[in-house]
């Protein structure tokens, strides 16, 4: 869900390159603006570009390597976060062992 008021793109020639249009609406509960905010010169002040980086950022192949922005990420820095996320810091897992 896009966490922006989105456009319905009437009569506006650019929406085809803009994310408020093009972008998947929320199924629960989506903002739109009233009326599409183009403007007479068929510009718009509200436009955001369409982010034409890869979609997959963030990739686990089958044999376990991680990569991230087409870097493979170190086993290392992967056990160290994971060493993070279990360690007695975090409120979640204080509840979980004192049971």
């Amino acid at each position: 869900m896009p966490d922006i008021a989105m456009c319905w793109g009437d009569n506006c020639p650019i929406k085809e390159t803009c994310y408020r249009f093009t972008a998947t609406p929320s199924k629960w509960r989506q903002s739109y603006f009233a009326e599409t905010p183009i403007k007479e010169d068929n510009t718009c002040e509200h436009f955001m570009e369409i982010w034409n980086k890869p979609k997959e950022l963030m990739r686990l192949t089958s044999d376990g390597q991680l990569y991230v922005d087409g870097e493979l990420v170190p086993e290392e820095i992967i056990l160290s976060v994971y060493r993070e996320l279990l360690s007695s810091q975090y409120p979640w897992n204080k509840e979980n062992k004192q049971q």
